[in-house]
């Protein structure tokens, strides 16, 4: 396949009625997130925030899952290099680059279906609104190979005590109503409601004049900012740059070498 025939990694969907949808589209690898599909995400978000004709922006994974969790090569570009670089990487090239959904004028809402795990949830965790389905599978990687991000993000929706219920567990796991259940997302629905519910909430948005939408989200944006939300971001990749230097964590990585992942995994699953 020549570079020109290659799948975008993010397709914009007109969705009518001002909505736009913005798809994470590597199907068949779950909607892995690689540094390629952020940056073609941060183009989509631009392209939509310029373009009048949108007044609410919806982001979804094409398949049979919103994102299960991470590419392995932005993963394991944290392993060899100093903490500064790796932590000036996530911030610049990385998960720091979902403050684009965070900081745009207009209302982004998560549509979220089947797994949505690690770097999903810190997608969704930049997201205006959250619209999960009950049956969706939402928590933490399989293995304990670091983390810090998501723990801290989770905080700000869940609660400190039950942030660390779910991070202190390897591979923890919520089903859509539980998420909704603690606040983590703003609604759950059965799977086959779940577009049509999403669509729904997007166009009233929709109608409400664009510059007090912006105004409206500026204004409680900037609350939350100054409880400490910009902050933790920075804060929680100094901290995953620091998990990864645990000696646990090698030695969990050595396992995998050694044995491979899904043995491994099940290790942790017994």
């Amino acid at each position: 396949m020549t570079a020109a025939s290659v799948p975008p990694l993010v397709v914009r969907e007109d969705r009518g009625g001002r909505v736009a949808g913005l798809v994470l589209n590597r199907p068949d690898k779950l909607n892995a997130i690689s540094r390629e599909m952020i940056a073609e995400l941060v183009a989509a978000v631009d392209e939509c925030v310029r373009d009048p004709s949108v007044g609410v922006i919806v982001v979804r994974g094409e398949g049979r899952a919103f994102a299960a969790g991470a590419d392995a090569s932005p993963s394991g570009a944290m392993r060899d290099r100093s903490a500064n670089t790796n932590r000036e990487e996530l911030l610049d090239e990385l998960w720091g680059r979902f403050q684009c959904l965070w900081d745009a004028p207009k209302p982004v809402i998560a549509q979220v279906h089947g797994y949505c795990l690690g770097a999903g949830t810190i997608l969704c965790s930049f997201a205006d609104i959250v619209v999960v389905a009950d049956d969706s599978e939402i928590g933490w990687p399989s293995l304990p190979l670091g983390g810090g991000v998501e723990d801290v993000l989770f905080a700000f929706y869940v609660g400190a005590r039950k942030a660390k219920e779910y991070a202190f567990q390897t591979a923890t796991r919520i089903d859509g109503r539980e998420a909704h259940d603690v606040g983590w997302a703003n609604r759950s629905v059965p799977a086959d409601q779940l577009h049509d519910t999403v669509q729904r909430m997007a166009e009233r948005m929709a109608r409400t004049p664009p510059g007090l939408l912006r105004l409206k989200k500026e204004s409680i944006n900037r609350v939350v900012d100054q409880m400490g939300f910009r902050d933790a971001v920075r804060v929680s990749a100094a901290w995953c740059v620091l998990s990864h230097t645990d000696p646990g964590v090698a030695a969990v990585l050595d396992r995998v070498r050694a044995q491979g992942i899904k043995a491994t995994i099940a290790e942790y699953d017994a």
